[in-house]
């Protein structure tokens, strides 16, 4: 009995040791020490939000983006910034809709301006608005690539105020102008590969600080408060004139995973260092409130709330636009 008693108390203590040990290990994997590893093999659950996956046909990320030490802005916005996510699309109908959306037309008294990540016709690009909606105001970088059906793509745009002559091929297509040794202009990277860029007519994205809790100060993902399809065969002056036909506010409707918005320009280099992982607190790929003000890792895999990891303070909710509710995680 004894013999027993002993080894049956030896086997409690080395399974306490055992579960310990996974818990430290769980801890140490939840909070982010080290940069995981992203398995972004499924749609949603705690690998991505499905904005298709959901019974109320608009549901989509919002996020208030004022903060108190700038005023009611976002942020710096007026310089160079970097957003980037993975998306993929999952129908073999054709993909438009915004991925990410920080974005003012110029309504409600506002000087106007912002960024957009978004997809048109299947193909990545980037948006910026330096100032009120002008003839000039609004810049797009085509990528020229065409997301696959089932596939996962890194998409990143980026507002840079270096000379990139050295460094990539000249812009092309559409709006997009001669602008690679122009400062500030906009690149678009596909994979962690430059694609293309367009010119800004030296100008970084605009940013107003107008008072209130409106659609014009909230970081959206998934949509595009102002709607719509990219024209690059026309001259435009607002993303809503920009676009071939007026779609109700650009669903995207695919999966996007990893969002991150940077207030500084991230070179390719460092684009395909940290792409692959997510951010934890140490090393390279590291969050760092410095320079990363939102940061949304879609793992929540349940609720409506999705944390701001960045630690800005931007957590967003789910919500079916269409209605003014919130919503649970799609798929769940």
């Amino acid at each position: 009995m004894k013999l027993i008693g002993h080894i049956k108390n030896k086997s409690t203590l080395l399974f306490l040791i055992a579960i310990a040990a996974l818990c430290i290990g769980f801890i140490l994997t939840a909070c982010g020490t080290e940069p995981q590893t992203k398995v972004a093999l499924v749609n949603d659950g705690v690998y991505g939000i499905d904005f298709n996956a959901s019974s109320f046909t608009k549901t989509v990320l919002y996020a208030a983006s004022k903060m108190p030490d700038q005023g009611g802005k976002m942020f710096d916005q007026t310089g160079e910034l970097t957003v980037e996510a993975w998306v993929k699309r999952i129908t073999s109908g054709t993909l438009k809709g915004g991925i990410l959306s920080r974005y003012s037309s110029g309504n409600n008294d506002s000087t106007g301006g912002g960024v957009l990540l978004l997809v048109d016709n299947n193909q990545p690009k980037f948006m910026v608005q330096t100032t009120f909606y002008t003839s000039t105001s609004l810049s797009s970088a085509v990528s020229g690539a065409t997301l696959n059906v089932d596939e996962w793509t890194h998409i990143a745009g980026v507002v840079v105020n270096e000379d990139h002559s050295a460094v990539h091929a000249e812009c092309t297509g559409g709006l997009a102008n001669i602008g690679r040794a122009e400062t500030p202009h906009i690149d678009i990277y596909i994979n962690g590969v430059f694609a293309n860029c367009a010119s800004t007519n030296s100008l970084f994205a605009g940013n107003d600080g107008v008072s209130g809790d409106t659609s014009e100060h909230r970081i959206w993902v998934g949509m595009i408060t102002d709607g719509v399809t990219f024209n690059t065969a026309t001259p435009c002056y607002s993303p809503v004139l920009c676009f071939d036909s007026i779609l109700t506010n650009a669903k995207f409707e695919g999966v996007i995973d990893e969002v991150r918005f940077w207030t500084v320009a991230r070179s390719q280099a460092d684009i395909q260092e940290c792409m692959n992982q997510e951010l934890g607190l140490t090393g390279a790929c590291k969050v760092d409130n410095t320079k990363l003000k939102a940061y949304y890792r879609m793992d929540e895999g349940s609720g409506h709330s999705v944390a701001d990891v960045s630690g800005s303070g931007l957590s967003g909710s789910l919500m079916d636009y269409g209605n003014n509710l919130e919503t649970d995680w799609p798929g769940a």
